[in-house]
């Protein structure tokens, strides 16, 4: 006589078998959607794939978490808080550009040069969090207006 293996043991085994395998995000939900998918009569394929989106979901949000986490980007610093309607059509079109990391594939390099004050570095931090929000790691760094002429006296004072 065969056993029938117990289903609370297998939805126990099933959790830890997945934690193990580093997929916590389906680990948490694969009771429960089990359940659900008995109840609507979900194939296994469905069930199957529900707990994958559900990993890639939690993933992509913790990847997103990350970049953030370790860009340095200044807070709130995004384009819903900035004033896009203070710019030219011409300069609200390049940032409109820039939204999609495009440019990012073809090496163009950006660079933004004007009066203090004017918004150059909230509309590239904004700039920076599409591109974390696209999957694109970013490292935020300021250099100091006056740092080319310190570069140069360095350089000057020491040769080697």
């Amino acid at each position: 006589m065969q056993l029938k293996p117990n289903p609370i043991n297998r939805q126990s085994e099933l959790r830890t078998l997945l934690t193990r395998l580093n997929l916590g995000a389906m680990a948490e939900v694969c009771t429960d959607l089990a359940l659900r998918a008995t109840k609507e009569g979900l194939s296994h394929e469905a069930y199957l794939f529900e707990l994958a989106r559900h990993e890639e979901e939690q993933r992509t949000q913790r990847r997103t978490a990350r970049l953030l986490h370790t860009s340095g980007l200044p807070v709130e610093k995004t384009f819903r808080t900035f004033s896009l309607h203070r710019l030219s059509p011409a300069l609200q079109l390049q940032l409109e550009r820039l939204k999609s990391p495009s440019f990012l594939e073809q090496a163009t390099n950006v660079i933004a040069i004007g009066k203090p004050g004017v918004g150059k570095s909230h509309a590239l931090a904004a700039v920076g969090y599409e591109l974390i929000y696209a999957g694109y790691p970013v490292l935020w760094t300021l250099a100091p207006s006056s740092g080319v002429g310190q570069a140069r006296e360095v350089c000057l004072r020491d040769p080697g």
